[in-house]
């Protein structure tokens, strides 16, 4: 509340925090007051607003006033109405009833963020279901429609794991053992898996899940899970001999009969591939031994990462 002789002398305890940086507050000049916080066209503009109420009458409301302050470095948003009162003494005097839009404002732009987020990243799925729509499609005709869900469960058990961790990324370990939840139903003791715990960042999830699925799948059908006596060890690491920090997984399938490169190299060769080492920056190398598949990746540690864990 600003007096006949435009002092400032009530202050609400929830309007405190506007005025925190002004002391002494209760008495000073309320145009002394306003231009320590304010830029001098916004603080002008708002004493003039408040000179003109108290003379004539006229309730002023805005809407919303978006302004830097001067006194911190913050930008500010209200929604305030001043208005007329009598005072005391019988005089006239004003009162300003505002409400901070700051934090509403914040919510807001934040909510726009994750929607554009959200849409950012449906495109992306949605090119990938494509991709892989188009090439099961080109080598898989006759099983077309198990072996495309095969693919977009594996898919969505990825999205699942980073959704658990509001996207900021995926354990590892979890990621092995989800994407390697069928092949393990009835044989985990053929299968090892060892590695550090490592907290990898969504892009890599999406990819090395994806690759992780197509081995599995090769394995069943193709490796080590198709032979009674197969196994698998599974381990990664992370090496910082190098300058550069790496990370290192290796699928190792062993009790298998002599193994082939495929004829022709469809969307799973392709995953396991090219496409990994495209998505992680990273070198695959793969090996069709005499007693197994064998396949090898390493990529920089910091392309594979999460920003935090």
């Amino acid at each position: 509340i600003v007096d006949a002789d435009f002092r400032l002398i009530i202050v609400s305890s929830g309007a405190r925090k506007v005025f925190a940086n002004v002391s002494p507050l209760i008495g000073r000049d309320f145009a002394e007051v306003l231009r320590e916080i304010w830029p001098e066209r916004f603080a002008r503009e708002a004493i003039e607003r408040f000179r003109h109420t108290l003379a004539s009458g006229e309730t002023y409301r805005s809407a919303a006033t978006v302004e830097h302050r001067r006194d911190v470095d913050a930008v500010e948003a209200y929604d305030w109405r001043i208005e007329r009162i009598r005072m005391p003494d019988g005089r006239f005097g004003v009162v300003c009833h505002f409400y901070d839009l700051s934090e509403r404002q914040r919510h807001e732009e934040q909510i726009r963020r994750l929607m554009r987020e959200v849409n950012h990243r449906s495109r992306n799925l949605l090119a990938i279901v494509q991709a892989i729509a188009r090439s099961t499609t080109e080598q898989t005709r006759g099983d077309f429609l198990p072996r495309f869900i095969d693919r977009l469960q594996s898919l969505s058990v990825s999205q699942d794991l980073l959704v658990r961790n509001d996207w900021r990324g995926v354990h590892l370990g979890d990621l092995v053992g989800q994407q390697l939840a069928t092949a393990r139903e009835h044989r985990d003791r053929r299968i090892g898996v060892s590695g550090d715990e490592l907290f990898i960042s969504p892009a890599a999830a999406q990819n090395l899940g994806m690759a992780l699925h197509e081995l599995a799948s090769n394995a069943l059908r193709h490796g080590a899970l198709s032979q009674a006596e197969g196994r698998i060890a599974i381990a990664w690491r992370i090496d910082r001999s190098e300058p550069v920090a790496t990370f290192k997984m290796s699928w190792i399938e062993e009790g298998t009969v002599k193994v082939v490169p495929p004829e022709r190299a469809g969307f799973g060769s392709r995953m396991i591939g090219r496409l990994t080492e495209t998505g992680l920056s990273a070198k695959v190398t793969i090996e069709y031994s005499p007693t197994g598949f064998r396949w090898f990746l390493t990529a920089p540690l910091d392309d594979m990462i999460a920003d935090h864990d």
